[in-house]
């Protein structure tokens, strides 16, 4: 925060009220502080004793720094409502999968271990991997590409068999020829389904042991094909308990902190009352709040710290009141 800029207000005050050192909590508490006493003097210029062109001097200068403490306030809660927005992008399957990777890559970059946390996840949930990609293979380039490519390499595998086959082998050349044509036709329109099949692999167990040995020959994008297989099965739980409402939600608030800055300032206040307090299904926001500061270097509270300051400030209860008052009455406002 710059402390002369925010201390430069005409002689509200002459100390720093507020019991926080620094930080996000501070921002806050002198956010509220500022607009309190800002509404007190806008809205009751009688209760003003003293030059009224000081009185406009000072609340010129409280909006100038209030519109500053908004942007100070609503910029850590905005880009924390952005990395909730990404990682939950329910129209993209593919922009979710990839945030889920990036995330999992920033733990390790040892792709069996992306296998292991990805198989983890699933635990929670229901669903078929090998089927669900069989069925909607076009939607997932890479298992595409391994299915073409195994093809050729089944077919070629299939052969070899055959010329050891005794049984084959003593077929005469037509029959040879169309059993081998039969098996051509069998493996062209092989499934992935059928692939895992003829290798061994029929069930998730199976996919997670194959994931695991083929994922160091294809990279990155094997690995995003396979969070949006697990994007089918975290939606289908998710929607179930409303996660497209969440979404909505955040979304619009999200949008009202996008254009914070030409909101009135009592509207702004509420957008922030707002997008603090909201929930999603398995918490609340301000959890991924503290974790933006804390990864930030600014999280100077937990947040029950934040939500019980919030509820003080919103509600304005507690001793901050009193204070604010008695600074407001030293530069001749009656209360």
């Amino acid at each position: 925060m710059n402390w002369y800029k925010i201390l430069k207000f005409a002689q509200i005050w002459t100390e720093n009220n507020s019991p926080y050192s620094s930080g996000f909590m501070d921002d806050l508490y002198f956010l509220y502080e500022s607009e309190y006493k800002y509404s007190m003097l806008s809205q009751y210029p009688e209760r003003f004793q003293g030059n009224p062109q000081r009185r406009e001097n000072i609340l010129k200068e409280f909006e100038k720094n209030i519109r500053f403490l908004i942007e100070e306030v609503a910029g850590p809660i905005s880009a924390t409502f952005y990395q909730w927005l990404a990682k939950h992008a329910l129209l993209s399957p593919r922009s979710w999968a990839n945030q889920r990777l990036e995330d999992t890559l920033e733990m390790t970059d040892n792709c069996k271990e992306v296998i292991k946390e990805i198989q983890g996840e699933y635990n929670g949930y229901y669903g078929n991997f090998i089927d669900t990609i069989s069925r909607n293979i076009d939607d997932y380039p890479t298992m595409r590409m391994i299915l073409v490519d195994s093809r050729e390499e089944y077919h070629q595998q299939r052969l070899e068999d055959l010329e050891e086959d005794p049984e084959y082998q003593m077929r005469d050349e037509t029959q040879r020829e169309e059993y081998a044509s039969e098996e051509l036709e069998y493996i062209k329109n092989m499934t992935f389904s059928d692939l895992m099949d003829a290798y061994g692999y029929s069930d998730n167990e199976g996919f997670f042991e194959w994931a695991s040995s083929a994922c160091e020959n294809y990279g990155n994008h094997f690995l995003s094909d396979i969070y949006m297989v697990l994007f089918v099965f975290w939606y289908e739980k998710w929607s179930a308990e409303g996660i497209d409402e969440t979404r909505e939600t955040v979304e619009e608030i999200n949008g009202q902190l996008e254009i914070i800055e030409t909101l009135p300032i009592r509207q702004a206040l509420i957008v922030i009352n707002s997008a603090i307090g909201a929930a999603h299904q398995t918490g609340d926001m301000v959890d991924y709040l503290t974790e933006h500061l804390e990864q930030h270097g600014q999280n100077d509270a937990s947040s029950d710290d934040i939500m019980q300051l919030l509820s003080s400030l919103s509600h304005l209860s507690g001793p901050a009141l009193e204070v604010w008052n008695e600074d407001l009455k030293k530069v001749g406002f009656q209360i």
